[in-house]
This record gives C-alpha cells, structure tokens and sequence, in this order.
C-alpha cells in the first residue's frame, strides 16, 4: 500500500469497527482480531485457509499454522517451524479472516481462543512490519478502559 492510497474497503471496516465499539456490539478482543487481519490483507499479508502452504493440497481443518509463510499446513507435511492452534481458534481465525465486518459480531470466542489468537495474530504483525502500527494497539487500550470505567448512574 503506498503513501496516499485509497483503500475504502479499510476504512469502511475501521468506521464499522467503531460502530461495534460504540454501540457496545460485540467483543472487543474479537473486533482487535478481526480488524488486525484486514490490515494483514490490505497491506498483502492475508491468510490463506483453503489449501497446506507446503503442498497446496486443499484442507478444511489444521492445527498448525507455519511460522514462515503464515498459513496452515496439513497432517501429512512436517510441521518444523510451525505455531500449535487449536481446532476451535483454527475455526476462529478462518471465520475472522473470511467473512466481513458486518458478520463478526455473531460469533462467541472462548477465553482460551482469545489468547491464542491474540499471540498468533501479534507474532505474524511483528514478523510482517519493520515495527506494529500503534492503532492495532488502540483496541488493547479500548479493553482495558471498558474494563476499568463505571456506568455513570
């Protein structure tokens, strides 16, 4: 993406994202996920969930993901240099990644996937950009302040 380049479909989803954080729609953690793998995308970072990224081979199902090109593998190609995932924050990741903005809010995320996608969606940003954009951690700051505030009445 170069300097001054429109990307609408970016910024329909950041005003999207803001919607869901105003209106108190969804989960924030799970919004962060979510907006962080369209800025993998927008930037030619995006995941690809439909085939092994060693042999091509299409799978629908992986529980680990390379650590090198950011894909699943399958069971059958070694799995050096690989990220253990569990099969329901595989699901996660692969709903996240697949549908838009408008479809997220469905979806419930157990503590444990949270956790998981947080720590594989940061070694990804962290290998993929020289330093992590400041507003991906504009939603961990989001958290922790709905955490902390009291209802006003």
């Amino acid at each position: 993406m170069e300097n001054d380049e429109v990307n609408k479909e970016l910024f329909r989803d950041l005003v999207s994202s803001f919607y869901f954080i105003k209106n108190d729609a969804m989960d924030i953690e799970v919004l962060a996920r979510a907006f962080e793998l369209r800025i993998l995308k927008a930037t030619g970072y995006s995941l690809n969930f439909n085939q092994c990224v060693k042999c091509r081979k299409k799978i629908t199902m992986s529980n680990n993901i390379d650590s090198i090109t950011y894909g699943p593998i399958c069971r059958e190609c070694e799995k050096l240099n690989s990220i253990y995932i569990s099969s329901p924050t595989y699901n996660t990741l692969k709903f996240l990644n697949n549908f838009g903005m408008d479809r997220i809010n469905r979806i419930v995320v157990s503590k444990t996937s949270k956790l998981e996608l947080y720590k594989i969606l940061s070694f990804i940003i962290s290998q993929s950009y020289t330093r992590k954009p400041r507003s991906l951690e504009m939603f961990n700051h989001l958290t922790t302040f709905q955490e902390n505030s009291q209802p006003l009445l």
